[in-house]
């Protein structure tokens, strides 16, 4: 059978985080990695806005039509996805998606280029969106790749320790690099955001390149038939409810997926700053960072590598969040509004934590690809229709922007409901599950 996990330390202990960094420096190398390319998806973020504005789209549904088309193309790739990331080196996969994704983003710098030329074929706004939605193609793939790949880097006692720091890593990124990108690209241009974001894909690259991880396809049992097929990905899943459902945690979450356009929209009609309409988004974008940094920090030192606890944890924090969303929509001044945006998203890091947490730890790697690709594709789903209904909210005028925004909490609430169900019926996991003996013998 296959072989453990690279350790990150001999002790039974869980390894702290600057300990996990010191001693496994494969995890290091791939968790810098994931910092800079992180940055520059963050950075890159508002000058797309800018771009956009800049091509004559102003209204709250084109910009929800670039964060559709960033979710979007995980419905058609992921049922390949997961295929392509259990069956070819992941390693190599990564590095030739870092690669195409910075070619797109040179795209981005010339569009306005072309455009003046008069040479497209098309309008500005579709290449725009094409070229986003190829680069959104490439995640589908490559987020499952580094799920499947963390269990192979890290021992088991380290997963929670490990998702931890990259979900921080997540949140500290995407606070500094909206906070930057925001900065740079209202007082340097959008050009300079872009030309960021392409360095950071060939840095990113370079990184992963140069960085020892096994070859799944090694640790295989050479005696078990092989079936790489999405379906048989499915069925595994099908035929345990309990990894079914945390499949489906991330997509409760994104009931509330529309949050992203809300914060654009309240940043720029109700909370600009100094009359700089992308900084008050700037401004909401990083209170969000903020909550899912310190979100994963507080959920491992409140659930630990107590399994039970984390998934009932899953469904309070769906609660948390629900009341802290209502809050938001009736308040108008700007310090409060950040700080329940913070609070909101410390229990939106909570369940992304736990869930893919307890996901890597009951997956064996041979269908851990599908399984991430599965649970990418749903969550992608839902939030794509979230954003899509609350744009059409918004300029439709269905109701006032502080309803639309309470109404966010609202649809929390239904996970919450039957995440509850869900823990009455299935208990607690077992202290050791099949599936995790499984993978590690």
């Amino acid at each position: 059978m296959s072989p453990s996990p690279t350790p990150a330390g001999t002790s039974s202990e869980p390894a702290g985080y600057l300990e996990l960094l010191r001693d496994n420096q494969p995890f290091t190398r791939f968790f810098v990695a994931r910092l800079i390319s992180l940055f520059g998806d963050w950075f890159n973020l508002i000058a797309v806005l800018a771009l956009l504005r800049l091509l004559g789209e102003s209204e709250a549904r084109d910009f929800g039509w670039v964060l559709i088309s960033k979710m979007l193309p995980s419905l058609v790739v992921s049922p390949f996805a997961g295929v392509i990331v259990d069956r070819f080196e992941r390693k190599r996969l990564l590095v030739v998606l870092d690669l195409v994704r910075g070619l797109l983003v040179a795209g981005l710098l010339v569009l306005p280029w072309l455009a003046h030329q008069g040479t497209l074929p098309v309008s500005p706004k579709a290449v725009l969106y094409t070229l986003v939605v190829l680069q959104a193609a490439c995640v589908p793939i490559s987020e499952p790749a580094r799920n499947a790949v963390l269990p192979d880097l890290v021992a088991p006692k380290d997963l929670v320790t490990a998702n931890a720091l990259g979900a921080a890593a997540w949140s500290t990124m995407f606070t500094f690099g909206i906070a930057a990108g925001g900065l740079a690209t209202t007082y340097l241009g959008w050009r300079l955001a872009l030309v960021v974001d392409l360095g950071t894909f060939a840095l990113s690259a370079l990184l992963i390149a140069t960085t020892p991880i096994v070859d799944h396809r090694t640790l295989r049992d050479p005696d078990a038939e092989e079936n790489t097929s999405f379906l048989e990905g499915l069925r595994f899943l099908q035929a345990r409810p309990r990894l079914w459902s945390l499949a489906l945690a991330k997509a409760g979450w994104s009931l509330a997926g529309g949050i992203t356009l809300v914060l654009t929209v309240l940043g720029e009609r109700v909370f600009s700053l100094g009359g700089e309409a992308l900084l008050g988004v700037s401004a909401l974008y990083m209170a969000r960072g903020v909550g899912t940094g310190l979100g994963p920090i507080l959920a491992r030192r409140v659930g630990g590598n107590d399994d039970g606890r984390a998934e009932r944890l899953i469904g309070l924090s769906y609660v948390w969040a629900a009341g802290c969303y209502l809050a938001l929509g009736q308040v108008s001044v700007l310090p409060l509004a950040l700080l329940l945006v913070v609070l909101a998203h410390l229990g939106g890091a909570t369940v992304w934590v736990f869930s893919t947490v307890r996901l890597q730890a009951e997956t064996p790697t041979e269908v851990r690809g599908r399984v991430f690709a599965a649970e990418q594709a749903g969550w992608t789903l839902i939030m794509a229709c979230s954003t899509y209904t609350f744009g059409l909210a918004i300029d439709e005028s269905w109701a006032g922007l502080p309803t639309i925004t309470s109404a966010l909490g609202l649809v929390l609430l239904v996970p919450a409901a039957l995440w509850a169900l869900r823990v009455a019926l299935l208990g607690d996991p077992e202290p050791h599950a099949p599936e995790v003996v499984e993978a590690q013998a």
